[in-house]
């Protein structure tokens, strides 16, 4: 993965942008599924309704200090993100 990309893992799940990458490979899961590159959702389309515990919010700056992983929620989740199985922690 790089810098800009967005990651997502499947289409009514969240969106990820990549701001900085992991030094050293990475896999990035949400519930499980693997997040892969996607296509962010075009600026016009209204964001999906998410029921119950929302734990990812647009705008949420995720990190794995171990890799230096660095995302940006552009679309969020009821779910944490991880990092070859470790949960990213919100950064401030």
């Amino acid at each position: 993965m790089c810098a800009g990309e967005v990651l997502t893992a499947d289409p009514d799940g969240p969106k990820l942008l990549v701001l900085v990458a992991s030094d050293s490979p990475c896999v990035v899961t949400y519930q499980g599924l693997v997040l892969r590159p996607g296509q962010p959702d075009p600026c016009s389309q209204p964001a999906p309704m998410v029921a119950g515990n929302i734990r990812l919010r647009p705008g949420d700056l995720l990190e794995d200090r171990q890799t230096g992983l660095v995302i940006r929620c552009i679309r969020g989740g009821t779910s944490e993100v991880r990092c070859d199985g470790r949960q990213l922690v919100h950064r401030i």
